[in-house]
């Protein structure tokens, strides 16, 4: 299987592959150095559309993307209930899930369910298995970030008042239905969209 990672912009993606992708714009990097300039130019272009590039292994370019930005890991959790429904939080009029910055000394286990815990208030979360990871780029301050992100399934019996974290800008935690998880995955990120496998998830 050809190795691959596709890392989010606002609303648009580029890969980094070991060949050429389908359906999309390719750039070939011989010299690694190429690689910001071409992500560079990428970010300013007005018009959205994806890119790939390939020509270096892909786990050199991610190497150096980890160097060149400033480099964070964070986790969170697709949490589900025993009614079959899913915890969403809602921030800046956007739904999405629970996660947070991995603090030192800590596992992405540790730090996913201490994040969806702090955010959501919910209590008794039980891991039962590792998502896909997602990545992105974006920019804070004078830098630019390249933040992974841990998610994991897991389940909780907690009966008790969701407490969404407002001081983190969260307005809204709520349990939804499997039809209605759906749909907010659907108006969320593009990152999340694409980064949560929804039909091998969340049951309609």
């Amino acid at each position: 299987m050809p190795q691959m990672y596709k890392i989010f912009y606002l609303n648009k993606a580029f890969l980094l592959s070991d060949s050429p992708c389908e359906k999309i714009k390719n750039i070939k990097i011989s010299h690694i150095n190429d690689l910001c300039l071409a992500l560079r130019e990428w970010q300013e272009e007005e018009e959205e559309f994806d890119l790939c590039f390939y020509g270096t292994n892909p786990e050199v370019m991610l190497n150096y993307l980890k160097e060149f930005y400033q480099y964070l890991e964070a986790a969170g959790g697709v949490v589900k209930n025993p009614k079959g429904e899913y915890l969403f939080i809602k921030r800046f009029g956007i739904w999405d899930l629970p996660k947070g910055k991995i603090e030192k000394g800590e596992s992405p286990q540790q730090a996913a369910i201490r994040e969806v815990e702090e955010e959501t208030g919910i209590k008794n979360l039980t891991i039962v298995n590792p998502l896909a990871n997602s990545w992105h780029i974006y920019p804070w301050k004078e830098t630019t970030v390249l933040k992974q992100t841990y998610w994991f399934l897991m389940e909780s019996h907690f009966i008790g008042k969701l407490i969404p974290q407002t001081q983190e800008d969260i307005t809204e935690a709520r349990w939804l239905k499997p039809a209605d998880a759906v749909k907010a995955l659907q108006s969320s990120y593009r990152s999340l969209r694409e980064s949560i496998p929804v039909s091998k998830i969340i049951r309609i």
